[in-house]
This record gives structure tokens, sequence and C-alpha cells, in this order.
């Protein structure tokens, strides 16, 4: 179903966005909130658990009246567990996904819990903050809260390498009055780039995907809680 989709999205890209800004920037936090996924609102926490997730995932099975589904990691993100474990339910107007992951420590389950109200309409999209440039196209958009100037993270593909892809998008944020900017202490992503612009900042990180190239944007407020 499409909220299953959704959630499983959210999730990749709150692991992609941490993995973004590795040690030297800051990521949306991962507490009970509001995030909107390609325009659809989604409340959504995060939790960690006693159990392995299949132990966890059969447990619950019954109760959320599905078998689980096992969904592939996403290749943008290097730290992702090999799978996923979904469940989904049904209660009313709202459809409710649980995602199961490795957990930080052994014996423990990451679990997202992501609910949808199917009464609200979907809003157009954010755009991405600079003019993408040709061979670029956007897969999905998620917004850290319901400002349009919270976090978003915005997953691009390419079919190009990384390194061309990463230098086509860098022109393309200078001519959108971007200012790149040396990494942040402790970042590792091989081909990255960020850049500034009153008061925001942007992380660009491009992975290999097959023939071509999964690009994962972070833009941040740069404030107190996102210091450089």
């Amino acid at each position: 179903m499409l909220i299953a989709r959704l959630a499983v999205a959210a999730g990749v890209l709150v692991a992609s966005a941490a993995g973004a800004v590795a040690a030297g920037g800051a990521a949306p936090g991962p507490g009970p909130g509001i995030v909107r996924v390609n325009g659809v609102s989604i409340a959504i926490q995060h939790r960690v658990l006693d159990g392995e997730p299949g132990s966890l995932a059969a447990r619950l099975q019954g109760r959320w009246g599905e078998r689980p589904a096992v969904v592939a990691a996403a290749a943008a993100s290097a730290s992702a567990s090999a799978s996923r474990l979904r469940l989904g339910r049904q209660r009313g107007p709202f459809h409710e996904t649980l995602t199961l992951s490795r957990g930080p420590r052994p014996g423990t389950s990451a679990v997202l819990i992501a609910v949808q109200d199917l009464r609200r309409p979907p809003a157009p999209p954010r755009l991405p903050p600079l003019t993408l440039p040709p061979g670029l196209k956007v897969v999905n958009v998620v917004e850290f809260g319901p400002s349009r100037t919270s976090p978003a993270a915005f997953t691009l593909d390419s079919r190009a390498a990384p390194a061309p892809a990463l230098a086509a998008l860098g022109a393309a944020a200078r001519r959108g009055a971007w200012v790149l900017a040396p990494a942040p202490r402790g970042a590792q992503p091989r081909h990255a780039a960020w850049a500034r612009r009153a008061g925001e900042e942007l992380a660009m990180v491009a992975i290999q995907r097959g023939a071509g190239t999964r690009i994962t944007l972070l833009l941040t407020p740069v404030g107190a809680g996102n210091p450089r």
C-alpha cells in the first residue's frame, strides 16, 4: 500500500540524512513528530525495543493482522541492515505501519511507527532548494516538520557516476547563490559537498547505485541547534 512505501521511504531518508552529515552536521531528530513524505502527512515515531526484529514481528503478527513483509534495505544508506520487516493495519481512517530493523545494540530492534490519517489530502511536496541540472530527477521528498522552513531531505537519481553527478549539482548550487563550504569535521562520505546561504545549510551526498547514482540532499536551518 502507498502508506507502507511512504513509511519505508521516511525511515530510509532519516537514516540517509544522518549519514549525509556524519559527525559534523545535525540531522533532524528521531523523536515523535509529523513528517511529510511526497506531500503526504505522516505521524512518525522511532523507538528501540528489546528483541530481534524477527521475534518481535512474530509476536505482533496476530495483533497487526498480516504476515510481516521483508523490505530490502536502501543502497543509499551504507549503515542499513540487510533487510527490514514491515507490518501494517487499518483502523478506521488511520493506516498504521510498523517497520523493524536491527537495533543499535545486539538483541534490540529499531522500530519506525508511522500513522497516516486517510482523511487528510496530500499537499504539493516541497521543491529542491536549487534548480536541478539535466539528468537528475526527484525520487522522494521528506519534510521534517509542518513549516516550509523545516529541515527537508530530497532523494535524487542520476544516470551519471557519483563524481560528475555531484560536480553538476555543485555547479547548480553556485548558480542558485549557494556558497560551497568545507566539509564538517569528521565527515566521511567519499562523494559529498556542503553549501550555505542565508541561514541554511545544504549537504549533498552521492552514492553509486547500479549503473547510476543516488543522491541525498539534506537541507537544514543554521542556528543554535545546528552550529557549524
